[in-house]
């Protein structure tokens, strides 16, 4: 909801702490870090897309421009 109302990334590195209802989830499949960009169509936000991954590297804000542009260029 956060980034619906943001519009903005979001990038975490825990995200069973961040979302605790997927925490099981995620510590089954062993993801920590994520992040969340809106999709954007003719100024408006259609839906998020979301990213995970399972390796120790923290996204960096470098990684959530890209997603970003990802998420401009879908939307």
């Amino acid at each position: 909801e956060l980034i619906l109302t943001t519009e903005r990334p979001i990038l975490g590195s825990d995200l069973s702490q961040d979302v605790p209802m997927l925490a099981p989830a995620a510590s089954r499949a062993g993801i920590g870090k994520y992040g969340c960009v809106p999709l954007r169509a003719q100024e408006r936000t259609l839906g998020v897309l979301f990213v995970s991954g399972t390796d120790e590297r923290a996204l960096s804000p470098s990684d959530g421009a890209t997603l970003a542009i990802v998420g401009a260029q879908l939307g």
